[in-house]
C-alpha cells in the first residue's frame, strides 16, 4: 500500500519533530480504516468541491477588485465595431 510505504520510507513532519515509521509496524487494515474515518477514500477525492457562492455576512464587507495592469485589459478596438 502506497500509504504505508510513503511512511515507512520517507517519513512526516509532526510538530514533535520528522517521524519515520519502523517497517512492518502498519497494517493494510488499520492504515485503511483510519484513512476512511477521516475521509480520503476514492470516492470523497475523486468528488469534485462543491460551488460555494459568495455572500456577504455583514454589510461592511468589501468585494475585491482586480485593479492590477494587464494586457488582457488594454483592447485596441472593441469587437462590436467592425
Amino acid at each position: 500500500m502506497q500509504a504505508i510505504r510513503l511512511l515507512e520510507e520517507d517519513g512526516i513532519n509532526t510538530p514533535d519533530g520528522h517521524v519515520t515509521v519502523p517497517v512492518g509496524l502498519l497494517k493494510p487494515t488499520t492504515v485503511n480504516r483510519y484513512l476512511n474515518k477521516w475521509g480520503y477514500n476514492r470516492n470523497t477525492l475523486l468528488r469534485q468541491p462543491p460551488a460555494v457562492r459568495f455572500q456577504a455576512e455583514q454589510s461592511n464587507q468589501c468585494w475585491h477588485f482586480d485593479l492590477s495592469p494587464s494586457d488582457l485589459k488594454h483592447v485596441k478596438a472593441p469587437a462590436f465595431l467592425e
